[in-house]
């Protein structure tokens, strides 16, 4: 193991670090979306296209920084197609957005107030239904469609149970994922009515039990600040938007429309690059945070935390997906030796 990892670091000290194009583009959309209505004529909608452009870098970024994330570029043949499909599929969203967006825009410009509305809300709804995704998830996990998990029987382990039942808390359900002999130690809290927590054979197999205790833990943590709910608030906020625009839309106030319509763009840039990676950061660390102070299990999640570092390998991609939406592992160790120690 010890051979491996030195031979790791060497390979990715000699790699070059990603290009941040994401934020770079996203802070040029901002600049442009916050004067859209002193440009007047064809060239302003011109500038509304260039956020239905950021959403499709957002999907498609996604969906590329996930391969290079869960390294399934080094998947061959079957596997690779398999997961390039899903892929495929969760970037749905992105084209019917585009598309609604694109023919939102140009009705606006001929003046066909109501259908533009109408378009622009469908492209919404498709927006505010893929923020679902925590409950669709819990639901196909409970009702044993995803074929990729085994249930843990007999709950979280000793001595996490007695603990959350002295916090008053729900019992998580513990589900494992099998990534097909890939060594990625990853978990995540997907359920909204339920506390679900997915962990990756590699982390279950290969963490000590006092570890996976204050994983789970963590993740019981982002349960119990309701963490899923948060986030669904704040990037669901734009629906309530295009329903205020199609209502000025109806009533052919194109001015209140346009001014709506610039709202709507800065506010989903702002979220975007700074209002929902802050509220992830935020939310880990508060979640760390009950592991320490309702649990009493500060130093056995400093010690997972240190494992992480050592069986991801912390390559620059990983840094780089990861420190948008979570404060380094480093800094969450600190945080939990001066505040708990």
């Amino acid at each position: 193991m010890d051979g491996k990892n030195r031979s790791m670091e060497t390979n990715v000290n000699g790699r070059k670090k990603p290009i941040p194009i994401f934020p770079i583009v996203f802070t040029l959309d901002l600049a442009i979306s916050t004067f859209p209505l002193i440009i007047v004529g064809f060239y302003s909608y011109l500038l509304y296209i260039m956020d239905v452009a950021a959403i499709m870098i957002v999907y498609t970024g996604g969906a590329v920084a996930h391969f290079n994330l869960y390294t399934l570029k080094k998947n061959p043949g079957r596997k690779f197609i398999r997961f390039y499909a899903r892929g495929m599929i969760a970037a749905i969203p992105a084209l019917i957005i585009s598309t609604t967006s694109l023919l939102f825009y140009l009705h606006m410009i001929t003046g066909i107030g109501e259908v533009a509305a109408i378009l622009f809300i469908i492209s919404n709804i498709f927006f505010a239904l893929s923020m679902l995704f925590p409950f669709i998830r819990q639901k196909r996990i409970v009702n044993g469609k995803e074929r990729t998990l085994r249930r843990v029987a007999g709950g979280p382990p000793d001595p996490l149970q007695m603990r959350i039942r002295a916090v008053k808390s729900r019992e998580p359900l513990l589900y494992v994922k099998n990534l097909g002999g890939r060594e990625i130690a990853n978990a995540s809290q997907v359920g909204i009515t339920s506390p679900v927590i997915i962990m990756t054979d590699y982390m279950f197999e290969n963490m000590r039990e006092s570890e996976l205790s204050a994983i789970l833990g963590h993740e019981l943590g982002h349960y119990v600040n309701r963490d899923a709910y948060k986030s669904m608030v704040i990037f669901n906020i734009p629906i309530f938007l295009a329903i205020d625009s199609f209502l000025y839309a109806i009533m052919d106030i194109s001015t209140i429309t346009l001014a709506l319509l610039a709202i709507f763009n800065v506010y989903l840039v702002l979220d975007l690059i700074f209002i929902f990676p802050w509220l992830r950061r935020r939310s880990e660390i508060s979640a760390d945070r009950f592991v320490g102070l309702k649990l009493g299990m500060a130093e056995d999640m400093v010690r997972a935390l240190e494992s992480l570092i050592i069986m991801n390998h912390r390559t620059p991609e990983y840094r780089f997906f990861s420190s948008r939406t979570h404060p380094s592992i480093e800094q969450r160790i600190r945080i939990l030796r001066k505040n708990f120690n």
